[in-house]
């Protein structure tokens, strides 16, 4: 079975569409985690400083996660919108900045 490049971006934007729904779950898991934690460090029984350090890591991590799948959508959506009005060897330099 020969594998293209093309069948393989076909391929894989159909898997990154079924895994859109679960990543953005996950990231929302990782928002409420921050928030969670954030208000349970202002509460005054609590002293630890691990609370609030987690509670920032883990926003850290919703935005580093969701900026980099909106980053991806946003990529996909213009290759899906250029694809039909350009050649394969347009589509190359523009990928690889090559002009």
């Amino acid at each position: 079975m020969d594998i293209t490049v093309d069948g393989f971006r076909q391929w894989m934007w159909k898997g990154l569409s079924f895994l859109l729904p679960f990543l953005f779950i996950a990231y929302v898991l990782q928002l409420y985690n921050a928030y969670t934690l954030f208000m349970l460090s202002l509460r005054p029984d609590c002293a630890e400083w691990q609370v609030p350090v987690s509670s920032a890591i883990f926003l850290l991590l919703f935005i580093g996660n969701i900026s980099t799948l909106l980053v991806v959508i946003k990529n996909k959506m213009e290759e899906i919108i250029m694809k039909p009005s350009t050649t394969r060897a347009e589509r190359l330099i523009k990928k690889y900045k090559l002009n």
